[in-house]
């Protein structure tokens, strides 16, 4: 997603003397077995969840780090229990795509896998669902962004009796302008 924006897990990390949450980012060079520090994380992001009488929930918020305050943003277009995000560019436009997760009512026990990703548009603050789905529902899975933008979904954990079965599957989304306005 670039210019700090990350949907990421914060943890106190062992260079840092405050305690707390870290602003600082490490990706892995898995070549060089090595691990780089990114520029430092400006938000983070708390995508959908579960709600204490366990329906799934379409709520989005931002803390901002530097300024210590949390923002609620749009919500999604459809409620998602852990889905996969991550920020990806689509020409100049920075978004943050949010692809599968799952689906619950309130007095189910199990959720329904989703099979659809939706962005959110930064800079003007909206949602919007995608039209295709994926080929694959996932209830919880990983997401990365490739250097071109495209948004990769990994792995996936599907019921199988009373058993979760995982897969590690790879599908790809690639967007171009047009299909977002």
């Amino acid at each position: 997603m670039g210019d700090g924006d990350f949907p990421a897990r914060a943890e106190r990390s062992a260079r840092d003397d405050q305690e707390g949450p870290t602003k600082s980012v490490l990706i892995l060079d898995e070549a060089r077995e090595k691990w780089t520090e990114v520029a430092p994380m400006r938000y983070l992001y708390a995508i959908g969840g579960q709600s204490p009488v366990g329906e799934s929930l379409a709520t989005v918020e931002r803390y901002d780090v530097e300024a210590d305050e949390w923002q609620i943003l749009s919500p999604l277009k459809q409620s998602r229990l852990l889905p996969g995000a991550t920020g990806t560019k689509i020409g100049k436009r920075r978004f943050l795509a949010v692809v599968e997760g799952g689906e619950i009512a309130v007095g189910e026990v199990r959720a329904t896998p989703r099979r659809t990703a939706e962005l959110f548009d930064i800079d003007a603050g909206e949602w919007g669902l995608l039209d295709v789905l994926l080929p694959l529902p996932r209830g919880s899975n990983e997401c990365a962004t490739e250097e071109d933008g495209t948004v990769l979904t990994i792995g996936v954990a599907l019921p199988e009796g009373d058993q979760l079965r995982l897969f590690s599957d790879v599908d790809a989304l690639r967007q171009s302008t047009r299909s977002v306005g």
